[in-house]
């Protein structure tokens, strides 16, 4: 007798012990408990446990907008930090004030235009100045504040005498006034401008507006917390973007001074559930101030929605236990069998439904959730394929597009001091950039086809770099119609002109080869430039330009598993190795 005929039989007969009362209460009494007791564990546990529950998702809550908040604002104050150093170390500006005397019109002019356009669509949220120390005039998007033209110690909250004693440092500080637009300024950065020799010629000076402050962190709050602070741990001095009344020390807001200045937490005192992280300029820190009644108050709905669940599930389990002891037979054996099939990876397993009771609908449903789960289990593979080509075309999308602002940069530049040739140059490799990083139909090229790309981006460079860039390519012809991903080397390029050799003073010099090792495809970029700082040579650390190598290396690993993808070799001052490992294609 076979395994089939013998779940058949099972789901014919009923064994006598059915029938008898008493084992009928040993079965309801049973299911009764085992429906009931684990659910009175769990109703008395989230009773018991409901502060820290609901405190909990708040802190979560809390935690999810301080994110928001301060990555919108890092973005913003990294922007204002780069605008700063730029106009502090541009070379025209420079010029102009160890000149010592009144400009002409036209100079001063174009002094002005180019701060303008240093704050572009932020001329109502911030103010920007530069204040000579020669007789050259101060000049400023806004009216300068008078105690800034004094530049003494306690001018701006110190930030003078910071820069005059650190000068190659931007700096920031806390700045409370009202300037001349009636707009509250809250904090200030500032970089020295140095002639050639060194010499403090000038400072630039750059004054942020609360309200944008605010508005930007609002945006991100959604009503999650009733004080949004930015704090100045070094200067113990406190912006509230709620409650202006709150600005300044923290008499007001004592339980700021346990606040640290370079980690981000959370704590609870005098009631309030506090959440700070650091912002991207020393020593500000963002924090979000959250009162514990708002917290509290739902625990006492929480807990009476709990006793009628507990109330709900009693009543239940009466009628499940009841409805279950009276089917209880044989045919659980079959089903047992069944189950344990299933349990070994046989999804095809059925068993009989020629039943019209109770256990009848147990084994058709049953044959109906193996069902389900077999056509589960290949829509669960065929999606994890279609996911992790999305994903992997989701790492593709993120190439860095620094690159492309450099080169409209470079193409202004050019336009104004050199030339319509060096422009027509620079226009057409653009175009094969442009053509090949927007074509989205081929996700894998050829070797030769990222080489073009590569050649293309360093003629870009070579124009903007001059004698200072030089590079060879040195990959055997024979790996030409090897298949590689999409803007796989491009990035690895820009990385060492961007990190390796921008920086560099001299010659830089970026080769490219390629090599066969046991069976894999290695292709190695090299410069000789600055090199990475020690202890961020591992993927993904944590550094402004991981981010595109991490990509890169996440694509190769996903297609072609976890032995592929880069390593990185760097001494500082040396320059730095990225070597890329690739199955090599069979010959045919």
């Amino acid at each position: 007798m076979g395994r089939t005929d013998i779940l058949m039989m099972n789901t014919e007969t009923e064994g006598p012990l059915l029938r008898h009362f008493r084992f009928f209460y040993k079965l309801f009494i049973a299911f009764f408990l085992t429906g009931v007791i684990p659910v009175a564990l769990l109703s008395s546990s989230f009773a018991l446990f409901s502060g820290g529950i609901v405190t909990g998702s708040y802190k979560q809550q809390g935690l999810i907008a301080i994110k928001g908040m301060s990555e919108d604002l890092n973005t913003l104050l990294e922007r204002y930090r780069h605008t700063v150093y730029s106009l502090s170390s541009d070379d025209e500006i420079i010029a102009a004030i160890l000149k010592d005397a009144d400009p002409e019109r036209s100079e001063l002019l174009a002094l002005y235009q180019k701060i303008y356009r240093a704050l572009s669509g932020h001329i109502d949220h911030a103010s920007l100045h530069v204040i000579s120390r020669t007789g050259f005039p101060s000049f400023s998007t806004q009216q300068i504040p008078k105690s800034y033209l004094n530049m003494d110690d306690e001018a701006a909250g110190g930030l003078f005498a910071l820069a005059r004693k650190h000068p190659e440092k931007s700096w920031a500080v806390s700045n409370h006034f009202i300037n001349e637009r009636g707009n509250i300024v809250m904090m200030s950065l500032c970089r020295a401008v140095r002639d050639f020799d060194g010499t403090i010629i000038a400072y630039v000076v750059l004054d942020i507006n609360k309200p944008y402050i605010a508005q930007i962190s609002e945006e991100k709050n959604q009503d999650v917390f009733s004080q949004i602070l930015i704090v100045n741990t070094s200067q113990n001095l406190v912006s509230d973007l709620r409650h202006s009344e709150n600005d300044g020390n923290f008499s007001r807001l004592p339980f700021l001074s346990d606040i640290p200045d370079k980690l981000s937490g959370s704590f609870t005192k005098e009631d309030l559930l506090i959440i700070y992280t650091p912002l991207a300029v020393e020593p500000f820190v963002l924090v979000g101030a959250l009162p514990l009644n708002i917290v509290l108050s739902n625990l006492s709905y929480l807990i009476r929605a709990t006793l009628w669940l507990l109330l709900l599930c009693i009543i239940l389990a009466v009628l499940l236990a009841l409805l279950v002891s009276r089917s209880i037979s044989r045919p659980v054996h079959s089903l047992t069998l069944a189950m344990g099939q299933v349990e070994e990876g046989d999804l095809s397993v059925r068993v009989s439904e020629n039943r019209e009771d109770e256990i009848g609908l147990l084994l058709k449903r049953f044959n109906i959730m193996t069902g389900q789960i077999e056509t589960l289990v290949k829509e669960t593979r065929e999606e994890q394929e279609k996911l992790r080509v999305a994903e992997r075309k989701a790492l593709q999308a993120q190439i860095n597009p620094h690159f492309l602002y450099n080169t409209l940069n470079t193409i202004k530049s050019i336009a104004k001091l050199e030339g319509i040739d060096q422009i027509t140059t620079i226009v057409t490799q653009m175009g094969k950039l442009l053509r090949h990083t927007i074509d989205n139909e081929k996700e894998i090229v050829t070797l030769a086809e990222s080489l073009v790309l590569v050649e293309s981006y360093l003629s870009i460079q070579k124009i903007r770099f001059g004698t200072r860039l030089s590079y060879s390519i040195r990959i055997p012809e024979e790996y030409s119609d090897q298949p590689i991903p999409k803007l796989m080397l491009q990035p690895l390029v820009e990385n060492a002109v961007i990190h390796g050799l921008e920086q560099k003073m001299g010659p830089g010099i970026i080769t490219l080869r390629g090599w066969n090792q046991e069976k894999d495809l290695i292709l190695e970029v090299q410069d000789n430039g600055k090199g990475i700082p020690p202890g961020q040579e591992q993927i993904g650390s944590s550094n402004s330009h991981g981010v595109g190598l991490s990509n890169v290396h996440r694509r190769l690993q996903l297609l072609y598993g976890a032995p592929y993808g880069l390593t990185i070799e760097s001494q500082a001052d040396k320059g730095t190795t990225i070597r890329i490992r690739v199955p090599l294609k069979e010959e045919e």
